[in-house]
C-alpha cells in the first residue's frame, strides 16, 4: 500500500485518511502504535479497538487498549512499505508529531524460547528415565509446524509410541498437542518412501501426551471419540511432568471429560426492528443491496455484509452518544453526524470490494470467509445437500459460557430428523478435524436437550449420533486431513465435501468423501 496526503496547501479528505487507517488495522492481525519512536500501544484482540471521527475536515483517530488510551488529530498521512505514518496533532502542543502503525511481528520472547529449550531437555530426560528400554528420537518432520509441541517417537524392534510434550506455559498448545502426536502416529504406521530406504511401518503400541495441568478435560473429550481403526487398540494415555523431580507421572484419561457445557437455548423471535433500525439499513442498502439487519441476542441489532458485522446498536454506556456505531473488526466509530461522510465511504468501499467478482485483493474481500460462506448457506442450506431440511439451520450456536472455540457453525438436521453438525474452513488447517470433532462431541453430549430447549420446534429428532459435515472449498484442505480423519471412531459419520473455488459466486458440491458409522456409541 502507497498511499499519501495531498500535497501542502491542498485540504485532505478526512475519509481517504480514515480508509487507510482502517484498511490497515483490517489487513494485519495486529498492531503496534509507536510516536516518536516509542511504542505506546499493541492493538489485537477483544481489549483493543478504535473509532474514527471527523472534525472541521480533519479526521480524529482514537486508539485504545491495556497499555494506553490516545486521542489524536490526523493532519497528514502517508502508507507504504508496511507501516502507516500519520502526522498528529495533540492537544496542549503546536508541533505536529508523528504516529506510525506498523504490523505486530510474530516471535517468541527470548526468554520463553529458553524455557521452551528447557523444558524440553527435562522431558527428554523424563523419558529416557521412565521408559529406558525405548529408543527415542525428536520428530522434525515438516507434516505440520510443531510451534511449542515437542515430538519424539520411542522405538523398540518393530514396536513404536508417538510422544507430545507442552509446557505448562504452553497451556494454549495443548490441543495442539493431540494433534501432532496424532500426526506422528500416522507417520510411523504409515512411513512416506525416501530416494534412500524403503520405508518400514512400525507397529502403534501408544500414544502418549505428556500436558500441563488443567488441559486433561478437553483431550479426555475428544479421546473417547478417537480410535486408531476397527479392531485396532491403540491406547491414548495422558502424563505429566513433575519438574522438580524430573519424573512422569500417569493422568487417568477416564477421570476428566464428563462434565458437558452448558447448551443456550434456542433464541426466540425477536422483536421487529425499531425505525431507526430499519432507517439505517436502508441507508446502507444503497450502496450494498445485501446488508441484513438480525438480532444480536442481546436486545440490539446488528448489520452484516455477508457474514462480517459492520455496524451495531451502540454499548448501552456509548448510547447516549449515538445509538449506533459502525466498523469491521475492532473499530466502533459512533455513527454522528460528523462521521456521517467516514460512514457512507466505509459503505462504498464495501459496495464495490465485498461481492461476488470482487477485488481478491482488497481486505473487505478477502476477510472473514468462513462468516462469508455461512451466511450463504443460511439462505441456502440446500445447496449443499438436498436431503437437509430447509426450514432448520442454526448459526453460531453457542456450547458453551465463553465465545470462540464453544460456537459451532452450523447446525442442521436431515429429512429424517438426523442432526448436522457442520463446520466451515476457507483455508487450509490441519487441526480442522479435531476442531469439529469437539463440536461434534458436544452436540451429542446434549443430543437429549435440543428439543426441549427449543430447537427444531414441531421437527421429531433422530436418536442416532448426529451427523459430522466438514466443509471446505476442494483445494484448501491440509495435507494431513486424511490423516487425522482416520483416528475419527467408526460410529462418527463424518463426511468431507469440497466446494468449488469460487463459491462466493454460487455454491457448488464438486465431490464428497464419506465415513460410515459402524454402530452407535451410548451416551
Amino acid at each position: 500500500m502507497v498511499a499519501t496526503a495531498p500535497a501542502a496547501g491542498a485540504q485532505p479528505r478526512a475519509e481517504v485518511g480514515a480508509a487507510l487507517v482502517r484498511t490497515f488495522l483490517n489487513t494485519h492481525a495486529a498492531v503496534w502504535l509507536w510516536e516518536e519512536g516509542q511504542r505506546l500501544a499493541h492493538l489485537s484482540g477483544e481489549a483493543s479497538g478504535y473509532s474514527l471521527e471527523c472534525d472541521a475536515g480533519r479526521l480524529v483517530c482514537h486508539f485504545w487498549s491495556s497499555e494506553a488510551n490516545l486521542v489524536r488529530r490526523v493532519i497528514n498521512w502517508r502508507g507504504g512499505a508496511g507501516r502507516l505514518e500519520l502526522t498528529c496533532l495533540r492537544l496542549g502542543r503546536a508541533q505536529p508529531t508523528r504516529l506510525t502503525l506498523t504490523p505486530a511481528p510474530v516471535w517468541e520472547d527470548e526468554s520463553r524460547e529458553l524455557a521452551r529449550a528447557a523444558f524440553q531437555q527435562t522431558v527428554l530426560q523424563a523419558i529416557q528415565r521412565e521408559w529406558p528400554e525405548w529408543s527415542g528420537t525428536v520428530w522434525t518432520a515438516n507434516a505440520a509446524p510443531a510451534g511449542p509441541v515437542l515430538r519424539v517417537s520411542l522405538r523398540r524392534q518393530q514396536a513404536a509410541i508417538a510422544v507430545a510434550a507442552v509446557a505448562d506455559e504452553d497451556r494454549a498448545a495443548a490441543d495442539d498437542a493431540l494433534m501432532q502426536a496424532l500426526l506422528l502416529a500416522e507417520h510411523l504406521r504409515h512411513p512416506h518412501p525416501t530416494p534412500s530406504r524403503r520405508p518400514v511401518a512400525s507397529h502403534l503400541a501408544a500414544v502418549r501426551l505428556i500436558l500441563p495441568p488443567g488441559s486433561e478435560a478437553n483431550t479426555a473429550a475428544r479421546c473417547r471419540w478417537l480410535s486408531a481403526g476397527p479392531g485396532v487398540d491403540v491406547p491414548i494415555e495422558c502424563w505429566r511432568l513433575d519438574r522438580s523431580a524430573g519424573y512422569l507421572n500417569q493422568v487417568p484419561l477416564e477421570a476428566h471429560g464428563n462434565a458437558a457445557p452448558a447448551l443456550h437455548r434456542a433464541a426466540s423471535t425477536p422483536d421487529a426492528p425499531n425505525p431507526a433500525a430499519l432507517a439505517l439499513l436502508a441507508e446502507m442498502r444503497e450502496f450494498c443491496p445485501q446488508a441484513t439487519l438480525s438480532a444480536d441476542g442481546e436486545g440490539g441489532w446488528c448489520f452484516r455484509l455477508y457474514g462480517m458485522e459492520i455496524a451495531s446498536a451502540a454499548a448501552p454506556g456509548a448510547a447516549r452518544l449515538a445509538p449506533f456505531v459502525f466498523g469491521c473488526g475492532g473499530e466502533q466509530t459512533p455513527l454522528l453526524p460528523s462521521t456521517q461522510p467516514l460512514f457512507r465511504h466505509f459503505l462504498q468501499e464495501l459496495g464495490r470490494a465485498r461481492v461476488p467478482g470482487g477485488d481478491p485483493r482488497s481486505p473487505w474481500f478477502r476477510l472473514q470467509p468462513e462468516r462469508w460462506l455461512e451466511s450463504l448457506l443460511s439462505h441456502d442450506p440446500r445447496a449443499l445437500d438436498p436431503q437437509l431440511d430447509a426450514r432448520f439451520l442454526y448459526t453460531q450456536v453457542a456450547l458453551g459460557p465463553a465465545a470462540g472455540r464453544d460456537v459451532l457453525d452450523l447446525l442442521a438436521c436431515d429429512r429424517e430428523g438426523r442432526m448436522v453438525v457442520i463446520e466451515l474452513k476457507a483455508a487450509e488447517d490441519a487441526a480442522f478435524p479435531l476442531q469439529a470433532l469437539d463440536y461434534w462431541a458436544r452436540v451429542r453430549q446434549h443430543q437429549g436437550d435440543f428439543e426441549r430447549l427449543g430447537y427444531f420446534p414441531g421437527r421429531r429428532l433422530s436418536p442416532l449420533p448426529p451427523k459430522l459435515w466438514l466443509v471446505a472449498p476442494a483445494l484448501r484442505w491440509h495435507p494431513q486431513t486424511a490423516a487425522l480423519t482416520r483416528w475419527l471412531a467408526p460410529e462418527i459419520a463424518w463426511t468431507r465435501i469440497g466446494l468449488n473455488e469460487t463459491w462466493r459466486d454460487g455454491i457448488q458440491v464438486l465431490y464428497r468423501q464419506a465415513a460410515q458409522p459402524a454402530g452407535a456409541r451410548e451416551g
